[in-house]
C-alpha cells in the first residue's frame, strides 16, 4: 500500500478522536485492531475475537478485506520493524455490527441512518463537507 494513494482524516466526536487512513483510489477507510478497539471503546481482544469469528462464518474474506503495513519504532537503542494488519471499511462496519458498546451502538445507529438515507435517496449527504462549500 502506497502512501501516495491515503489521506489521513481526524473522526471527532464529543471527546472523542482517531486518525483514520482513507484509501482514495478505493473508497475505503483502513483501521487497525487498535484503532478499531478505540472507536468502539472496548479491548482489542473483543475486536480480533470478532474479526476472528468473521473470517471463521465466511462472511468477509481475509483477502480482500486485510493488508499488512510495515512499520519501525525504536525500543531502546534498536529499531524494530513490525508487521501491522489494517482492515478495510468492510471490516469496520461488520465487527462494528458485533460489538456491544455504547459507542459500537452509536456506531450502529450512524450506519443504519446512512444507509437508509442512501436506500430511499440514492445517495447520502455528507452535512459536513456541504458546510464547508458555504
Amino acid at each position: 500500500m502506497e502512501d501516495k494513494n491515503f489521506e489521513i482524516l481526524k473522526f471527532v466526536e464529543d471527546d472523542f478522536s482517531l486518525d483514520v487512513r482513507v484509501d482514495v483510489s478505493h473508497d475505503t477507510v483502513w483501521l487497525t485492531q487498535n484503532q478499531m478497539a478505540d472507536l468502539f471503546d472496548v479491548d482489542r481482544s473483543r475486536v480480533v475475537r470478532h474479526i476472528k469469528n468473521i473470517f471463521a462464518e465466511d462472511e468477509l474474506q481475509e483477502k480482500s478485506t486485510c493488508a499488512e503495513n510495515a512499520q519501525v519504532q525504536s525500543e531502546g537503542d534498536r529499531q524494530v520493524k513490525r508487521t501491522i494488519k489494517l482492515y478495510n471499511l468492510d471490516m469496520v462496519i461488520s465487527v462494528g455490527y458485533r460489538v456491544k458498546s455504547s459507542r459500537g451502538i452509536a456506531f450502529r445507529r450512524w450506519a443504519n441512518k446512512v444507509l437508509k438515507e442512501h436506500l430511499l435517496q440514492g445517495y447520502s449527504v455528507n452535512q459536513k463537507r456541504i458546510e464547508v462549500f458555504k
